[in-house]
């Protein structure tokens, strides 16, 4: 249940596990740092978190072979 701080929006879900992304993908997230785009912008563009988006541009866990 929200606090009622920031109430859900009614067409959002819940948050699922993290997103998986292709090897092409992971090239185009990479070079996003090169071209000037942050972290930030580029979870809401891949829709995914900014821990993600940093485990890709890092090359940790899951996406650390890739």
């Amino acid at each position: 249940m929200t606090s009622g701080v920031y109430p859900r929006k009614p067409d959002r879900k819940r948050a699922g596990p993290p997103k998986r992304f292709t090897k092409a993908e992971i090239a185009l997230i990479k070079l996003g740092p090169a071209t000037g785009k942050s972290i930030k912008w580029l979870s809401s563009k891949w829709q995914a978190s900014e821990k993600t988006i940093s485990r890709v541009l890092n090359g940790t866990g899951a996406y650390k072979g890739m």
